[in-house]
């Protein structure tokens, strides 16, 4: 997921004509690794303009990815998804990452009105779940990886993913057949505010 959330904020960067810095949050950032190598893989120039943002419910790991966020001018809220994403103004942020995220989030179509309204118009979110409807889950059953109790309380099939998303009033800028194979255990979605 690093070289999409990579290629969202440059093109962020190269869209934002206000001069400001792009404004990047990786919800369920864990200890702020993939955010840490966004920007350690970014061009100097495209660094300077972003700033990464986490949202982390475990107070350890709230407190890593500060660390890990700060020499980048960043933080990370110490929250719920939901409670993390609200903490942000709205059309305050560039990019939001949700990667392997939705799956286990209890109230994802609050936390997706959440990321809608904190988006800037034309603002990305880029999703990644796993794959309800891929044929491994249908040989596998109950073995399938996916399945993982009791973390995982949602499951997502291409259709339902697309449903939820538009329903909380986000456009699908990214989601074709590649992106959600019947063969991939896992999907991948760029959603835009319109």
């Amino acid at each position: 997921p690093d070289h999409v959330a990579l290629a969202l904020a440059a093109r962020a960067a190269h869209e934002r004509r206000d001069g400001g810095f792009v404004q990047l949050v990786d919800v369920g950032c864990g200890w702020g690794e993939l955010l840490g190598l966004v920007m350690e893989r970014m061009p100097p120039d495209l660094r300077r303009r972003c700033m990464p943002h986490g949202v982390e419910l475990s107070t350890e790991l709230a407190r890593l990815s500060n660390e890990a966020l700060a020499p980048f001018g960043g933080h990370c809220e110490h929250a719920s998804a939901v409670e993390g994403m609200a903490r942000f103004p709205p059309g305050s942020l560039d990019v939001i990452v949700l990667s392997s995220f939705l799956e286990h989030e209890i109230a994802p179509l609050p936390l997706l009105r959440h990321c809608r309204e904190a988006l800037r118009e034309g603002g990305v979110v880029l999703v990644k779940v796993p794959n309800h409807a891929s044929w491994n889950r249908t040989l596998r059953g109950a073995r399938w990886c996916g399945y993982r109790w009791p973390d995982h309380v949602n499951y997502f099939t291409p259709r339902s993913l697309a449903r939820m998303v538009r329903a909380e009033g986000l456009a699908i800028a990214r989601f074709g057949l590649l992106d959600h194979l019947p063969t991939s255990d896992n999907m991948w979605m760029v959603a835009r505010k319109p």
